[in-house]
């Protein structure tokens, strides 16, 4: 939590200090979880969305994976560095809520990355290499509110949830169910995965009887009327609305470009007598293609496909295709599964795969907040996007997203 008494060096353009009287856009998990610490913080806060059920939000179509060591590319390395200090955030914050709502964590033995053919198995190498060679990027000790960070099951030493290469045999001892097909394999068992809708539901509860949050059904389509008295005179405005934060980001003078990458999932349940699925998160590579398989208690959600298509939400054959197909070289008992869901969301992209997150005093007279931009790694980023959004709030720096602040944008004033 935040010393209060350092508001007085959060100032608007006259050099006023700003209120504790705080709007936030957007109401999926970045919104809400910033309500969340900045109401712990002693802020009122408003939420404004159009609509709390969340069909159309990015969050409602996540795999849910805090993949922060597993996601890592050779030469991303704010990337790296900053999923690793996201899921430092994770035991914290997703225990707080998994007390009160016991479903949000679903996997909790870790991540395989596994290969298929001579490709695949080389791309694997790749991250091994990477991600041994910088642990100065994400290797870190200590906790974070009082909380250690995940550790491997049975152990109490750190090092042990680390990424390690295990040989086919143990791959099928710890995954049965996976077929001969993987060649390769990378174990690492601090991370873990969340069920993206009981997120949500447990935010929102949490929200609901949280003193100082206050839970609006309303579109917001200027970020002027947030501040001039047309919606509210609030003090200070956090944008977290995803894809929709470029549009309203303009209507206070900025560029924040957002490119809508969308993504196909699909929602697999059990039926009687069908295979167990696999008990951990599988990252895996097909031919070259990403797929992943994440474990849920009805069954399996699975994704990875990625387009550029503008504002596009359908569900293409195609897609739908190319999930199956991948998935049953992994796996080959998912065919007896139930066809439950096909959904596609749009996950709001930046220009570099970091979020936007810091103040821009340039906008709203200093009073604007932002926290958007996470692409496909906002469930990952939550806990610590809503910790950078309220430090920016008491007029303070959160030296993990330092990487994030939106100024870096080229010709990000207009």
């Amino acid at each position: 939590m935040f010393d209060l008494s350092s508001r007085i060096t959060a100032t608007d353009s006259s050099g006023k200090a700003l209120g504790t009287n705080i709007a936030v856009v957007g109401g999926s998990v970045i919104g809400l979880a910033t309500a969340l610490k900045a109401a712990s913080a002693g802020f009122t806060v408003t939420v404004y969305d159009p609509s709390l059920a969340w069909g159309n939000s990015a969050g409602w179509c996540a795999g849910g994976m805090l993949g922060g060591i597993t996601e890592a590319w050779p030469g991303e390395d704010e990337q790296l560095r900053l999923g690793a200090a996201s899921l430092r955030h994770w035991p914290g914050f997703g225990g707080k809520l998994n007390a009160d709502h016991p479903n949000v964590f679903t996997s909790t033995v870790g991540t395989l990355n596994v290969g298929v053919d001579e490709g695949d198995v080389e791309d694997l190498e790749k991250i091994y290499q990477y991600v041994t060679e910088r642990e100065d990027l994400w290797a870190r000790g200590g906790t974070i509110d009082g909380v250690a960070p995940f550790l491997a099951p049975g152990s109490d030493n750190p090092v042990d949830a680390r990424m390690r290469k295990i040989t086919r045999r143990e791959l099928r001892a710890l995954e049965p169910s996976l077929s001969r097909a993987a060649r390769a394999a990378l174990l690492t068992e601090g991370e873990r995965s969340v069920d993206n809708r009981e997120l949500l539901a447990a935010l929102r509860e949490q929200c609901e009887g949280t003193y100082g949050v206050t839970l609006c059904e309303r579109q917001i389509d200027d970020l002027n009327d947030l501040v001039n008295g047309k919606v509210g005179n609030y003090d200070q405005v956090v944008l977290a609305a995803g894809s929709g934060s470029q549009a309203l980001a303009a209507t206070v003078g900025l560029n924040l470009p957002i490119r809508p990458i969308k993504g196909e999932v699909l929602r697999l349940h059990f039926r009687p007598g069908v295979p167990e699925p696999p008990k951990r998160t599988i990252r895996g590579r097909v031919h070259g293609r990403p797929i992943y398989l994440v474990p849920r208690p009805w069954g399996l959600l699975i994704g990875a496909t990625e387009y550029e298509h503008g504002e596009d939400r359908q569900v293409t054959v195609g897609g739908v295709l190319q999930l199956l197909e991948d998935t049953e070289i992994l796996f080959p008992g998912v065919t007896d599964y139930e066809l439950y869901e096909c959904i596609a969301g749009l996950r709001p992209g930046s220009i570099d795969n970091l979020p936007y997150l810091g103040r821009v005093e340039e906008a709203l007279d200093g009073r604007l907040v932002v926290a958007t931009g996470h692409g496909r790694n906002g469930i990952l980023h939550t806990p610590l996007s809503a910790v950078a959004a309220v430090a920016a709030l008491v007029g303070q720096e959160l030296p993990e997203a330092k990487s994030c602040d939106p100024h870096r944008i080229p010709n990000f004033i207009l």
